[in-house]
């Protein structure tokens, strides 16, 4: 007997909706935490004029660092090697990244916007 094609709708649907629910959400690593203001103090890396600012950071482990967008189109702060990644943030809006405790002296982590691939930086822990 072939299956009814209510039965059907009522397992398929559910899943697809999950499957959009969860591909929609931003892509959060470890130690990652998105914010909607930033918190006071702590190493900041700022978006602006197509530029992050300043390009290298020195940061320590366990600080949270604060990616904002202060310029007037959209972007992302994507860790190269997949540690972070912001997704879209728009102008105002802000992200942070809590560098791993585990990161030790001379690790380097390098950045960029996805949109804007010019724009590059870097976090280097000391």
């Amino acid at each position: 007997m072939a299956p009814r094609r209510g039965v059907v709708s009522i397992v398929v649907v559910p899943l697809l909706l999950l499957a959009v629910a969860c591909s929609s959400s931003k892509k959060v690593s470890t130690g990652t935490t998105t914010a909607g203001s930033a918190p006071a103090g702590g190493p900041t890396v700022t978006a602006k004029d197509l530029t992050f600012s300043p390009g290298t950071l020195p940061v320590k482990a366990g600080d949270t660092v604060t990616f904002t967008n202060q310029d007037n189109t959209t972007h992302t702060f994507t860790a190269n090697d997949g540690s972070f990644d912001s997704g879209r943030e728009d102008p105002g809006k802000t992200f942070t990244f809590v560098v791993p405790t585990s990161a030790t002296a001379g690790t380097t982590i390098a950045f960029h916007c996805e949109i804007h691939a010019a724009m590059k930086g870097s976090l280097t822990v000391s």
